[in-house]
């Protein structure tokens, strides 16, 4: 479940209209962002931030289509027929994430979304990673989703984001969905309630998870028993070495 997420501040212009969110999400042309990204090491995503790698994906939820005209005419609908101009802030360190930004800048400018790349050391980046109107963050694998979501988008008890919600993005279904995933301890029943909120995300949130990337573990030949984690966990009590 390892990716780079797209986001934007809905609480902000241009991204608090729904149209808009929408319009970035059918500027990706997810094969080829894979392909030039990952070369294709790595799995398509939907938007949300559910990963099949992750026990209760539902699968149901495909992904939008590429669809430039699509993007142009809801822009206009949400008041932008002369597009958007927006600033994307990327970390430079992590080569994926720059050629994923220069794909999209390239694939959103024919619908009106002109996007200026903004590179930047990754230590900047984590500086103003939660301020940025439009960045991409580096996230890691948690093995569930319920793990992964809770943490990034939803409100606290009290009503504010929690720290990590960086696009500033709530709903309270997707809220309410989320909790009660939490407490489903069968996981069929945990699956049909994340074809709901991976809908909901995918719809309405704000972030474009246009791929997931494979992780690599590297082992000598002479090495027995080793057992890759998509953690990257060293999992070594059951390895041993040839003479």
């Amino acid at each position: 479940a390892a990716t780079r997420v797209l986001r934007v501040r809905c609480d902000q212009d241009p991204w608090q209209d729904v149209r808009v969110r929408q319009a970035l999400k059918l500027c990706h042309n997810r094969e080829k962002i894979l392909a030039v990204a990952l070369r294709n090491q790595g799995t398509i995503g939907n938007d949300s931030h559910v990963a099949p790698a992750n026990a209760e994906f539902c699968a149901d939820v495909k992904p939008y289509e590429f669809d430039v005209e699509k993007a142009k005419s809801l822009l206009a609908e949400a008041g932008f027929a002369n597009g958007i101009d927006v600033t994307l802030n990327v970390a430079n360190d992590w080569p994926e994430s720059m050629a994923y930004a220069q794909a999209l800048k390239d694939d959103a400018e024919p619908a009106g979304i002109r996007i200026t790349l903004n590179p930047m050391p990754a230590t900047q980046y984590w500086d103003g990673w939660t301020e940025f109107n439009m960045g991409i963050t580096w996230w890691s694998h948690r093995p569930l989703a319920i793990m992964m979501l809770p943490l990034a988008y939803i409100e606290d008890a009290d009503g504010n984001f929690v720290p990590w919600n960086e696009s500033h993005w709530s709903d309270d279904e997707f809220d309410a969905l989320v909790k009660k995933a939490q407490a489903e301890v069968d996981l069929e029943a945990r699956r049909a309630l994340m074809c709901q909120i991976e809908t909901i995300m995918k719809e309405k949130g704000g972030i474009c998870t246009p791929f997931f990337m494979n992780v690599w573990s590297i082992f000598d030949k002479k090495f027995h028993g080793a057992t890759p984690s998509p953690e990257e966990f060293a999992i070594f009590h059951e390895v041993w070495k040839e003479a």
